[in-house]
């Protein structure tokens, strides 16, 4: 299952993907699907993994499932 990590900005989206390389996990960046909202309009997709650390990077604003639910959000 795929996941939707969204953005406040474009370049927290930029600097998202770097890191995401930098420790070898696949994310590529694209427009946000319309049943989801946000800021910037841009999100990352990624494999789902349930030790996907939220914390792993501060210009997070939010995470969906493919399936609409969402994981996680900025509080």
């Amino acid at each position: 299952m795929n996941m939707y990590v969204l953005f406040h900005t474009h370049s927290d989206a930029i600097k998202f993907e770097k890191k995401m390389t930098t420790i070898n996990l696949s994310c590529n960046l694209m427009p946000v699907p319309r049943k989801f909202s946000s800021s910037c309009g841009v999100c990352g997709k990624m494999v789902f993994s349930r030790d996907f650390d939220k914390n792993l990077f501060q210009g997070i604003d939010k995470v969906y499932l493919e399936d609409g639910t969402l994981f996680f959000q900025e509080e």
